[in-house]
């Protein structure tokens, strides 16, 4: 038996059960086109991960501040990422960057904080996804 690679530029299918039309899609896109980090967090008490891809680790910075390590890093620092968390007693709260860290190839650090006073919450759920080209 022997291994090898599988290359090509197009993914087609006939679609027959749905439209009987020929449906292509353009590989570069599938793998462009897909989130490269995510993570769903148990923020409070000792932080643990509940899912996550291409995340090796956190790290707990203290009350609503944490770090995610990369897996695999990202091939620079200009990657778009979005966060979201819950609401706790009418609070709403935000992810942000966090103490004007800019994030790295290697990690991000964020922060869940009220968006009307900014201060710091620990919270039971809280999810990012990252999306850029992996190094």
């Amino acid at each position: 038996m022997s291994f090898g690679n599988l290359k090509f530029d197009t993914l087609t299918t006939s679609d027959a059960k749905n439209t009987s039309t020929e449906k292509s899609l353009d590989t570069s896109y599938i793998f462009n086109g897909v989130c490269k980090v995510w993570w769903t967090l148990n923020g409070e008490g000792t932080i643990a991960s509940r899912d996550s891809f291409n995340v090796s680790s956190f790290d707990d910075n203290g009350t609503g501040n944490y770090d995610a390590n990369f897996t695999n890093n990202m091939s620079n620092a200009n990657y778009s990422f979005n966060g979201t968390t819950g609401v706790e007693t009418n609070t709403a709260y935000v992810i942000n960057y966090h103490d004007g860290q800019a994030p790295s190839t290697s990690a991000i650090r964020f922060a869940c904080e009220t968006s009307n006073n900014a201060t710091f919450q620990d919270m039971g759920f809280v999810h990012g996804q990252i999306q850029g080209d992996v190094a």
